[in-house]
């Protein structure tokens, strides 16, 4: 009976330790994506912080255009590609399931 509740508990422990490493694992990937985008969005402020340029001639201004059109495209690509509130919900759900067994192990 107590090999039996030991076995158990010690099978408990090493689940529990696998669902640690997974989530530790998309931790750092969803932190990797934050300092990303934390990143282009200090770069693009200092970008647009400076007052839009006047521009003479059409010729300027259709340059002036397309410069905003690759900022929109990379922005729009960062998103397609690091989407944080997509990545947060798993990582808030695998915790609050996780966090139960890690504060049993520590009073036990």
């Amino acid at each position: 009976m107590l090999q039996a509740d030991w076995d158990t508990t010690f099978d408990d422990i090493l689940s529990s330790q696998r669902q640690l490493e997974v989530v530790m694992v998309q931790w750092t990937s969803y932190e990797d994506s934050f300092k990303q985008l934390d990143q282009w969005v200090k770069s693009t402020e200092l970008q647009l912080s400076d007052q839009l340029p006047l521009h003479n001639t059409l010729e300027d201004k259709k340059s002036q255009l397309n410069v905003y059109k690759v900022r929109i495209r990379h922005a729009a690509s960062l998103h397609s590609r690091q989407d944080l509130s997509s990545q947060a919900h798993p990582l808030h759900e695998i915790f609050s399931v996780f966090l139960p067994s890690v504060v049993w192990l520590m009073h036990w």
